[in-house]
């Protein structure tokens, strides 16, 4: 599961210069499945327990490539032609203009988006994933979502999250959606800035089939003036 092998097959569609349509199927139990025969079906407490570093560094290199696809995967409105050139292309190197014809552009230009500056939400969405990594519990994505744009669930009850200082007290005005705010964070993951994780475990000890959980791990060192150097562009209606 990589934009390489992805890439490939999209490729045969229109090898012959015609208009042609690539279907892409897929479901988040894929991830999973993925990761399940890369980690040869094991726990991850258990391989990281023996130090299997051929193995962990497997692993850290199937991540990566995983949530390359998925954030191709989830994106809605975003060139399909400019995404697969964000994966390929050379520094410095032009972007392509809009392709105008595959099912994103086509949902964009329905849709009539607008094309909104994102940095001063992201920096916000740094800061939650920086609180809530540094507070010794398991946080998953949904979490960071939930926080981001201010969530009354359960949860956050329960645990006083509401409370945090990094709790807004105002609607966000451009990563306003759920779906959106987990773009962003796939998109500061693929980017190299935010860590998400894969784990594999037993739901019981006597349990023959792993479960497993997407969490938010940190974030790399100097992340808030990465971010600020970079250009953060999202459609939003």
């Amino acid at each position: 599961m990589s934009m390489t092998s992805l890439i490939q097959e999209a490729g045969c569609a229109g090898r012959d210069g015609n208009t042609a349509t690539h279907f892409i199927f897929y479901g988040k139990k894929d991830i999973c499945t993925n990761y399940f025969i890369i980690a040869e079906y094991r726990e991850t407490a258990s391989i990281i327990a023996n130090i299997e570093q051929r193995l962990i560094n497997k692993l850290e290199r199937a991540t990566r490539k995983i949530f390359e696809v998925f954030y191709y995967y989830n994106s809605q409105y975003e060139c399909r032609q400019q995404l697969i050139w964000r994966y390929q292309a050379w520094p410095n190197e032009q972007k392509p203009p809009t392709c105008e014809i595959c099912d994103n552009c086509i949902n964009r230009i329905a849709d009539k988006l607008k094309l909104l500056d994102g940095k001063e939400e992201i920096i916000k969405l740094i800061e939650v994933v920086e609180y809530l990594t540094q507070m010794g519990e398991q946080i998953g994505p949904d979490d960071v979502v939930d926080i981001f744009r201010g969530g009354k669930t359960a949860k956050i009850k329960q645990k006083n999250w509401n409370t945090l200082p990094v709790y807004p007290t105002e609607k966000r005005k451009v990563l306003k959606t759920k779906d959106l705010v987990h773009f962003a964070l796939t998109d500061l993951v693929v980017r190299g800035l935010v860590q998400k994780d894969i784990i594999l475990r037993k739901p019981i000890e006597s349990s023959k089939v792993l479960s497993s959980n997407i969490i938010i791990k940190g974030v790399v060192p100097g992340i808030q003036a990465s971010a600020n150097m970079q250009t953060w562009l999202y459609f939003v209606k």
